[in-house]
């Protein structure tokens, strides 16, 4: 057992001052809110920087003149929410500051927090050579529990939506049956399966010397929190500590960086509230608009000078973001001049906001603008179904940020795979694909389904309503199931393709997808948007047909030569799209329940989420801003669904003079 070794036995290296002879005129580089910024002194400090405002020049500067200025006497650690921003920052820091190796620990909190690990782990029990075990080791080790408690793993939680919630429990410091209940109530049922998986999945890695990702967190917060003389041999080496993108933080992150800077109390936060739009992971904007309550001395510094759009566009993001209660009050200043009005545009419905998003982008790049210069945001992916429609018709190449095209998803081939097999019945890859998704039915027991339907010589339905010899083992649940499903479709085969979907979504496929994928609710709003897109269609046919059009005119296109990222208009949800910047910006599908989204609408602080969310959709505009929205969608049942624009575009103020608005007509 590891034992925390007596004062008088331990030499200590003292570390040379970190002041450094170099001369950098900070006042020449910075403006006066940045430079106020970097040469603080040392002490409990936030700064909020808005969008655009320079934030990663002051974080590189800061630690510069630390070095350079301060004569820290021990190490500067730098967290970061992704090791390439950690190295990019340093590098930044090394053509200032030479020799900052011997000084700087830089990384994300799991970088920062292995290291430390492998140095105490026997104070935890482990090996000090414990193993990380990877998301597919992980899925394993649950599955592995699973069998141990008799729960059958084609009925159960998958394991990825376990270790989701499992994720969720450590990131929030909170219960599994908390966790159930506030991010997925639909799983309240197997609440006391759940918290008995936990208790056994994490005997065994212990036993085993073992830790998943979030176990890394986990053990640190423990070793820092629990172990009073392991957390003063780490802090005591720790002259400063330095976090980035704080709005982003967990809490478990933000406590690490609490007990990190213990010692001294020289911590100094950076990100902006307003930003804060990972709640789904497990961030919470309470750890920014707190930190002045849990350091009462703490600096405020506000960077609110903004770089990158023009002044047209900030006035409307002031507008939106103001309307949040809970934020550090802030004004953005464009250093940019007026610029062109923003366009909000009201269209019919989806189809023709797609076309005409299709449209202006391509006049845009007809004028000179470089495509990959262009993005289009939205709320959720299934939003941009139609335009990526659109695109492929008009062959403008475009590249998805936010995943994989529409179409490609699991889920939607999942759809698919079950219309096809009404539509065609000697698809042998939908059928197998089908009867795979229920429970017990394996690729040996599809196989064997799929050759006696063929010997049949049947119909579907005739051929299920008549097998003698039903699968045995696991796949005879299943196939009771598939066999359920099929009876009932049946009864509507004469209906709308639409029609006989949602029976099938209702009866079955909703739950698969709340047992199977952590962000179930964000696919079944895809599912929800696919069979509003199927209800346009009389017969499967006609459905078919147009899907079969854009797959071909994919096909064609990706035979052309080879382009650069240069040749690419991005389509991105707008969650992707942070830290990024564009000169012209779509953000579409804003009508109430798609932005703000129909989950967030019945509580303020998820509203408040979604407003965030959209102030930084529209931050990510330089210099064009396009706004837009459908104003009905028909639904599965045929019927014309009249939406309401965005509660959000009437938060802007003088809205008529602030934007151009615009009405679509078609030339012949």
């Amino acid at each position: 057992m590891y034992r925390i070794p007596d004062k008088d036995s331990v030499y200590k290296i003292k570390y040379p001052g970190t002041k450094s002879d170099i001369t950098v005129k900070f006042e020449e580089l910075l403006n006066e809110e940045q430079l106020e910024v970097v040469t603080s002194d040392l002490g409990p400090s936030i700064c909020i920087a808005g969008a655009g405002s320079g934030k990663t020049r002051v974080i590189t500067y800061r630690v510069a003149y630390l070095l350079s200025k301060m004569n820290l006497r021990g190490k500067v650690v730098l967290l970061t929410f992704t090791n390439k921003a950690a190295k990019e920052m340093l590098s930044r820091v090394g053509q200032i500051v030479s020799n900052y190796h011997s000084f700087v620990v830089g990384g994300t909190f799991h970088h920062i927090a292995v290291a430390y690990l492998r140095k105490f782990a026997e104070v935890l029990g482990f090996k000090k050579e414990f193993t990380i075990l990877d998301n597919e080791d992980s899925q394993e080790l649950i599955e592995l529990t699973l069998d141990e408690l008799s729960l059958k793993r084609d009925s159960f939680i998958q394991a990825s939506v376990l270790l989701d919630l499992y994720g969720l429990m450590i990131n929030t410091l909170k219960s599994a049956e908390d966790i159930i209940l506030e991010k997925r109530p639909y799983l309240l049922k197997y609440a006391d399966e759940i918290t008995r998986v936990f208790i056994r999945y994490n005997h065994k890695k212990e036993t085993l010397s073992l830790m998943d990702f979030d176990d890394i967190l986990k053990f640190f917060f423990i070793l820092l929190s629990q172990h009073k003389e392991v957390k003063k041999s780490i802090t005591e080496e720790i002259s400063y500590v330095l976090v980035d993108e704080f709005q982003d933080t967990s809490p478990i992150q933000a406590e690490i960086a609490y007990l990190l800077a213990s010692e001294t109390n020289n911590i100094m936060v950076v990100g902006d509230d307003a930003q804060s739009i990972y709640s789904f992971r497990g961030a919470c904007v309470d750890n920014m608009l707190n930190f002045p309550k849990r350091y009462k001395d703490c600096k405020i510094f506000n960077l609110k000078f903004n770089y990158r759009s023009t002044e047209n566009i900030l006035s409307i993001a002031q507008d939106i973001i103001s309307s949040n209660k809970e934020q550090f009050k802030k004004e953005l200043k464009p250093i940019r001049r007026e610029g062109d009005k923003p366009w909000l545009v009201s269209a019919e419905d989806s189809e023709e906001e797609a076309r005409f998003i299709s449209s202006r982008i391509a006049e845009l790049i007809n004028d000179g603008h470089k495509p990959s210069e262009i993005a289009v945001l939205y709320r959720a992916h299934s939003h941009s179904m139609e335009l990526q429609m659109e695109l492929s018709k008009a062959n403008i190449p475009f590249v998805i940020r936010s995943g994989l095209r529409f179409f490609e998803q699991a889920h939607l081939k999942d759809l698919t795979a079950f219309l096809r097999i009404l539509y065609n019945t000697d698809d042998e890859i939908s059928f197998r694909r089908l009867v795979k998704m229920f429970s017990g039915i394996g690729n040996s027991a599809a196989k064997t389904l799929r050759d006696k339907f063929l010997a049949s010589k049947m119909d579907i339905f005739e051929w299920i309503k008549s097998v003698k010899d039903p699968p045995s083992g696991k796949a005879k649940i299943g196939f009771e199931e598939f066999k359920r499903i099929m009876i009932g479709v049946e009864k509507l085969r004469d209906e709308r393709p639409s029609e006989i979907l949602g029976l099938f979504v209702k009866e079955f496929y909703s739950d698969f997808l709340k047992r199977h994928y952590p962000d179930a609710v964000e696919r079944l709003i895809d599912v929800e948007f696919f069979v509003d897109f199927v209800s346009r269609y009389n017969n499967l046919s006609e459905l078919f047909s147009e899907l079969s059009l854009i797959s071909n005119l994919e096909v064609e296109r990706g035979k052309g030569a080879e382009k650069s990222i240069d040749d690419y208009v991005v389509l991105s949800t707008v969650h992707q799209a942070k830290g990024l910047e564009f000169k012209s910006v779509f953000i579409m599908g804003l009508a109430e329940g798609m932005f703000p989204s129909q989950y967030s609408m019945s509580k303020d602080r998820e509203l408040e989420e979604e407003r965030r969310l959209f102030y930084v959709a529209i931050t990510r505009a330089k210099d064009h801003l396009y706004l837009s929205y459908p104003n009905s969608v028909i639904r599965q049942d045929s019927n014309l669904f009249i939406k309401r624009r965005s509660r959000f575009l009437d938060e802007i103020r003088d809205i008529d003079k602030k934007v151009k608005l615009i009405s679509i007509e078609y030339e012949e």
